[in-house]
């Protein structure tokens, strides 16, 4: 595999990076293994000249997955995504689906496309778990071709500005991006108000929160619930509550990077329908998922306000380092008075 790591992007646990006319080789020997109408090398030339996005996934420098998309005005089209067979079923289709959709709201599209046979289930499925949904078909599309008889062409969508929590809550509960999935009791997506001016983030669900399904019902959560009390705010009332990961780490340990990188997807889809006056991170963990950065020092972020993708972003303490440390209780009521203050501002 020709992987130049001046171009490596790492997300969801994987490197992606553009294709190259050196990778075509690899790459047809998959397609021809998992498509049921290849492309030939002269299509993927013809994409390479046409300077479409194309991107290859591989996970421990081998290939496992590749994707062509194409944009038309404000919409991205989704042209080819094909995992491997011998990896199928370990969630890089949804790694690579994921990188795309982001890729797709980062570039202020609208809309993602793409189109798919009836007949394909599995990819179907992992569509509607992405938050695609279908938009139209094109019937016996595929009648000329003996493989598939007259089968339909489905079009399937997903769209920025859609407000559908039900697939939000969808995808993350079928999610397989990371291994946290494996020994969680349920994903925690969120509780409060999805119009809330005021956005709260921690760092992930512990064992109460694993089992109740709701972010922040432990002792964290009833000191979270105090803090908020005395700035006169409410759970559920203009007030959201999420956390940085959707699913328990074993012991309460410390998200990995690559967790941290599978959940982001989930929680920025979060941040956009929530469209929040101002966000608060509880803790460093929050604060390196928004604020992209390597090392987070709670302490020195204090007292300032950041910004994430152009909302303002304050930086304070988790609860649960509060209960350990209480002396740092003041540092969090003068953080409590800051937030305040921007908010008042943000409102003038």
């Amino acid at each position: 595999m020709n992987i130049d790591r001046r171009n490596v992007q790492r997300h969801f646990g994987r490197d992606f990076m553009p294709m190259t006319a050196e990778d075509i080789d690899e790459v047809l020997a998959v397609e021809t293994q998992v498509q049921v109408h290849p492309w030939t090398r002269g299509q993927f030339q013809d994409s390479l000249i046409a300077e479409h996005a194309m991107w290859l996934m591989s996970k421990d420098d081998a290939l496992v997955g590749y994707a062509v998309t194409m944009n038309v005005v404000d919409e991205v089209h989704l042209l080819n995504i094909g995992v491997p067979t011998e990896v199928q079923g370990k969630g890089h289709g949804s790694a690579l689906l994921s990188y795309i959709i982001e890729l797709a709201w980062h570039s202020s599209a609208k809309r993602v496309l793409l189109e798919v046979r009836v007949s394909n289930l599995p990819a179907l499925a992992l569509y509607a778990r992405c938050g695609f949904k279908e938009i139209g078909r094109r019937r016996s599309y595929y009648a000329a071709f003996s493989l598939v008889g007259g089968c339909d062409e489905v079009l399937v969508s997903q769209d920025a500005s859609s407000n559908d929590w039900s697939a939000l809550q969808s995808s993350v509960l079928d999610c397989r991006l990371c291994t946290l999935c494996q020994q969680r009791k349920q994903a925690v997506l969120g509780v409060g108000d999805v119009q809330a001016d005021w956005l709260f983030v921690g760092e992930g669900p512990g064992a109460d929160e694993d089992e109740k399904g709701e972010p922040f019902v432990g002792q964290a959560g009833k000191l979270l619930d105090n803090m908020l009390a005395a700035i006169e705010l409410k759970r559920g009332h203009d007030v959201y509550i999420a956390n940085a990961v959707k699913c328990r780490p074993p012991g309460n340990r410390t998200p990995t990077d690559e967790e941290l990188n599978s959940c982001r997807p989930y929680l920025k889809q979060q941040i956009a329908m929530i469209k929040p006056r101002l966000i608060v991170t509880l803790g460093g963990t929050a604060a390196k998922t928004l604020l992209q950065r390597d090392e987070i020092k709670v302490g020195s972020l204090r007292g300032q306000v950041h910004e994430y993708e152009g909302i303002p972003l304050i930086v304070t303490y988790h609860p649960s380092y509060l209960l350990r440390s209480p002396m740092e209780k003041a540092k969090a009521w003068e953080d409590l008075c800051f937030m305040r203050r921007t908010m008042f501002d943000l409102k003038q």
